[in-house]
This record gives C-alpha cells, structure tokens and sequence, in this order.
C-alpha cells in the first residue's frame, strides 16, 4: 500500500472539494492518504512529514516559504496543484483551465453585448491571475476590441488609494463594459467600489467572476454571475498524475482541469430601461425564490394589486411571462448542476423547484428535445474534464 501525503496551507472549502477528488482516486488505487496543514506547523514541517513516509505528495494551493518546501519533499515524487506560483523545481502541476475559464467568461460579456473589456484582479502576481489575465486579454484582442486592466488593493479600494479610478478608466468605453473579475472576492470589491463611483450594474458594465462562492455571489448586490471550477476534477487529475509520477511512467508536466460551467446571476444581465419598480420588484423575487418552488401567485403576492395586473404589467415591459422568467431561472440552475459530473439526476427536480423529479423530466425533454442523461452525455462527449 502506498502512502500519499496531502500538504495544504489550510484546508479551506475550496481546498476540501480538491481532497475529496485526492481520495477518490486513491481509494481506487488502495493507497493511504493523508493530509498535513502547514498553516499550523511553524518551522516544524520535516518533523510532520517524515512519520508518514510518504511515497508521493500533493502540493495544495499558495506557496508559503518555497525553499523550506521544497527541502522537506526532498527526492519524493510532487505534484503540485494550482500553485500561487511557479518556480522552476516544480517539475509537475495541475491548474484550474485559465484559457477555458476567461472563455466562459468573455463569451457571457459579449452575449450581454459589450464591445469594451476591462480585466480586474486584486492580486496581480499570482499565477493563476496572471493566466487568466493573458487568456482574456487574448481573447478580446482575437475580436478586435479593446481590453485593459486595473488592479484593486485588497480592502477593495484602487490600488496606491487614487480616486475616481474606475470612473477615469471607463471614461472612453463604450457602455457597458465587460468586466472579467479574477474571483469572487475580487468581484466584491470591484462591486463596492463600482458603488461609491456611482457605476451601475447593467447599464455602465457587466460583470463575470470565478469560483462561485455561493455566499460571496448571493449576498451582494447585485448578486454575481461566477464561473464554477471543478476542484473535484482537478484534485483526481493531481493525484492520477502523481500515481503515473509514482509508476515511472511518462507524465505530462502540466494539466488543466475544466471548468463546470457559468452560474449565471444578476451581474451579467443588461439592464432594461423603462421597467417600473413593481416589474423589477417582481424580477428581483424571480431570482431570490425560483428555487424554492414558489409560483407565480407567490411571487405576485407581495404586491398591492391582483396576479393578473402584475402578469400583464411584467409581460408588456418584460416581454417575457413570469411563469416563463422563473423557468429560465430553474433551467439555469438545472444546467449548472448537471454540468457536474458527480451530481445524481434525481435530486436535481426538488434543488431547483419542481415538484417532483417526472414533472422536471417532462419539462425538460419539452425545452431540450432529450432527456437529462442524454443532455450531460452530450455535453461531456466522452472527454474528461482534464487537458495536457
């Protein structure tokens, strides 16, 4: 049996989701796994290492003291997954598709209709912000538009404390400008100081972040649209990289573990002028309760006048009936789950508001033409979710 050791910074819930792809390739391969934080060592990580002895390690996450790292894996096999960085001794890695992600993302900005991009990030030297940074830049160029970057001091505020940063870079854009964020944190910050400038969501940008931290993306305003990554996935490629490292076969020296998909919300969404305060009342229930089951007489029913006033009101200035928005709503949520592999069909009917899991098949096969499992086989096309 093979000992394999898990080396994280701390294991953070993004960092748990990576582990348990970790673990499920190595219960099919009957190693021992084990995990250590360094965040809680101090200068004692060789005494944490040696009593497992392990036959192969996972590097997980930030770079903290790469010298004292490096000299405490010493000869032992690593790979090293999403690194803060990459220094020249790590010979294998695993990363979160930068070039698939900033893809999604500019693909929602450009459906939204901008023609100006603008790349955030409050941390510029990390690897990952740097790739993300170049695929999207490439990405606009590619198209002809323009595309430019601005970074953010952590507390959200312009980097060096200048004012009026965001304004002054969005002065000669075409509105709204598509707005990449490098992660949900960054989008919030983005957001707030987006605020304080007097820059409105839908109609002066359009924003797109990444990772989909529920709690980040729901409680904000306006609630973010977020590329979802597969830690799962990029957690089993770190650990089938390792076994074939292990093995002495030949392994590639990086792969790219692919994105879920978009979690669409709020923040990518033009704008419609012209709407009352009751019609975006009602789109701003649509959005909160669609997935708990409520229908149209309970989303109406906080309002002052009868369901049939609020459906003709909605559906002249909307063009859409409430009925049809709270579908979109579901089907978006539907989709996103689907797109994860590991997620069981079945359930998917109460997580998403249906009454029961036959009436969401029949509703989906009328929208999609197929079946739930025909859709996600199609959507997978027999690749898995990793490139070289």
């Amino acid at each position: 049996m093979r000992n394999t050791l898990i080396v994280t910074h701390a294991a953070l819930p993004h960092a748990v989701e990576k582990f348990a792809g970790v673990y499920s390739y190595a219960k099919g391969m009957g190693w021992r796994c084990s995990i250590v934080e360094t965040a809680s060592l101090g200068r004692g990580l060789n005494a944490a290492i040696a009593p497992y002895h392990p036959d192969g390690i996972i590097h997980e996450g930030p770079l903290y003291e790469a010298g004292r790292l490096r000299a405490a894996f010493g000869a032992c096999p690593t790979v090293w997954l999403d690194p803060g960085k990459v220094l020249p001794f790590m010979k294998w890695r695993v990363a979160s598709d930068p070039d698939a992600i900033a893809r999604i993302a500019f693909d929602e900005l450009r459906r939204g209709g901008c023609g100006d991009f603008v790349f955030v990030t409050m941390f510029p030297d990390a690897e990952w912000s740097r790739s993300r940074r170049m695929h999207f830049l490439r990405h606009a160029a590619a198209d002809g538009l323009r595309a430019k970057t601005v970074t953010l001091a952590e507390d959200g505020g312009a980097a060096g404390g200048r004012g009026g940063r965001l304004r002054s870079a969005f002065a000669a854009m075409s509105r709204p400008v598509g707005v990449f964020a490098v992660n949900d944190r960054t989008a919030a910050g983005f957001v707030h100081r987006a605020d304080g400038e007097g820059l409105v969501c839908g109609e002066d940008y359009l924003l797109v972040s990444v990772d989909n931290d529920a709690f980040r993306c729901e409680n904000i305003s306006p609630t973010l649209s977020s590329v979802e990554q597969d830690f799962h996935a990029a957690g089993y490629a770190a650990a089938e990289m390792l076994g074939r490292v292990m093995d002495g076969d030949r392994a590639p020296a990086v792969a790219f573990a692919a994105p879920r998909g978009l979690q669409r919300r709020e923040s990518s969404r033009v704008a419609r002028k012209g709407l009352s305060p009751r019609t975006r009342r009602i789109l701003e229930r649509i959005r909160a309760r669609a997935l708990t089951g409520d229908g149209v007489a309970a989303i109406c029913a906080a309002e002052d006048v009868s369901r049939r006033t609020c459906e003709k009101t909605f559906l002249r200035e909307f063009g859409r009936t409430i009925h049809d928005a709270l579908l979109d709503v579901r089907f978006e949520e539907v989709e996103r789950l689907l797109r994860n592999r590991h997620q069981q069909i079945e359930p998917v009917a109460n997580l998403c508001g249906w009454k029961s899991p036959a009436h969401l098949k029949r509703t989906f096969r009328q929208r999609y033409g197929t079946t739930m499992s025909l859709w996600r086989a199609a959507l997978s096309s027999g690749h898995r979710p990793v490139r070289s």
